[in-house]
């Protein structure tokens, strides 16, 4: 028995292709096992409902500041 079609409106047509790191690919695989999704049902979901939040990470090599966090 075939599947039935699905509506013109609710059918994806539109690509955009990603290039992802192993690990940025690990976590999103792993987060979309989590849902119990297929990855681009994830990921869709994740882009059009879920708010971004930029995450930066600040590198400083100075001995004084290994010198506080050995203290801490």
């Amino acid at each position: 028995m075939a599947r039935p079609k699905k509506d013109k409106e609710l059918r994806h047509k539109h690509q955009i292709m990603l290039r992802l790191t192993d690990t940025e690919y690990e976590i999103i695989s792993e987060s979309a096992k989590a849902a119990n999704l297929p990855l681009a049902e994830y990921v869709r979901k994740q882009v059009m409902k879920q708010k971004v939040i930029a995450k930066y990470e600040i590198v400083a090599d100075l001995p004084e500041l290994k010198k506080l966090v050995a203290e801490f």
